[in-house]
């Protein structure tokens, strides 16, 4: 950073003399308010930079602190585009204009600088039909875009960091036994509702994700798939030896033209038909992700490892929406392990 600082017009100008008159070789100069041209030196070039920063920072503090006004459509425009740069899913982006456009529409489309918690509780107001999970959602979206624009001086705070949270109740989703599961694969009548199925339950992926594989996206040799998630990031899973199996069986059926892995729509009410054939509960084929992570979590495995198959990136939501810790066998199991009666007395006479 030998030169000048040439941000804003009032500048801080570091440079370095070879004058042995001079303990500290490294000056630091810049001009204040009445004129003067103040001077600092240091002994290396990192305190130096370090002090022209915060110099720096000091004397064109009221360009850093003022706020830019911006459009409601514009501030919504702008961040869409900031995170396509970042490959956002279109899917996403859609999600992103609903929330947004809409909280605009019940607040009269305000100034992004004017925004406070009573345009955060109109929007509430707005949505209260909706679940309390729904809602939280929703302003987590809002907050993303809210910080963002705090980071770029459009806004001077988040006013969603001031309000309180929906409160959730945890949802005690139904689990099935993997001998349910089997029965469920039995009913099946379609192979691609089969291999879907065990690709899900192997922690691939989404249904959505999955329907859009393909040959390439396949590495039966090592038995890895390779999907993107809704982050557009690669996620790489290793299959169950089963599962593999089944997959290659199916594989090899294809024609050798044929890209695509799957050709089915897989409709929500042929799943739900298979289930009430195979005469077991009903769970929805995306929560065979939640009896993986029970099935894994029965066995011992590390909620970190569960996290990290999902490609979640925070292990509060694998804990949240994929754990079931309601079950009786759970409690069954848990309560059986402490010392009491024999296991006790055989403690006491080891």
């Amino acid at each position: 950073m030998i030169g000048t600082i040439h941000y804003m017009l009032r500048k801080v100008n570091i440079s370095k003399t070879k004058d042995p008159r001079y303990r500290f070789p490294w000056h630091v100069r810049w001009r204040t308010d009445d004129g003067r041209q103040p001077k600092r030196s240091f002994q290396t070039q990192k305190q130096a930079e370090n002090f022209a920063q915060m110099v720096f920072s000091n004397i064109n503090s009221e360009f850093f602190q003022s706020i830019i006004p911006l459009d409601w459509k514009d501030l919504i425009e702008e961040f869409i585009a900031a995170k396509s740069v970042n490959r956002l899913a279109p899917e996403t982006q859609a999600m992103y204009r609903r929330i947004h456009k809409h909280f605009g529409e019940v607040n009269g489309s305000p100034i992004c600088s004017k925004v406070n918690i009573r345009h955060i509780d109109v929007y509430k107001n707005s949505i209260r039909e909706n679940a309390a999970p729904t809602i939280n959602k929703k302003l987590r979206h809002l907050s993303a875009m809210f910080n963002w624009a705090v980071k770029r001086n459009y806004m001077v705070a988040n006013p969603i960091e001031s309000t309180d949270k929906i409160r959730e109740r945890k949802k005690i989703r139904k689990v099935w036994t993997p001998q349910q599961f089997m029965k469920v694969m039995a009913a099946c009548d379609d192979i691609q509702w089969r291999v879907l199925a065990y690709l899900a339950i192997n922690g691939v992926g989404r249904k959505a994700a999955l329907a859009k594989l393909k040959r390439k996206d396949i590495d039966l040799k090592v038995g890895i798939i390779t999907v993107i998630d809704k982050n557009q990031q690669e996620k790489q899973t290793p299959l169950h030896p089963h599962s593999l199996k089944i997959l290659c069986e199916y594989i090899l059926q294809l024609p050798l033209n044929q890209n695509n892995i799957f050709t089915c729509k897989f409709n929500h009410a042929t799943w739900k038909r298979y289930c009430k054939i195979a005469n077991v509960p009903f769970v929805t084929f995306h929560h065979l992700r939640t009896c993986m992570s029970n099935w894994l979590k029965n066995r011992g495995v590390s909620g970190d490892v569960v996290t990290a198959i999902f490609g979640h990136s925070d292990p509060k939501l694998t804990y949240d929406y994929y754990t079931q810790l309601d079950d009786l066998d759970s409690k069954r199991r848990a309560i059986n392990l402490l010392p009491l009666g024999t296991d006790l007395a055989n403690d006491e006479t080891g």
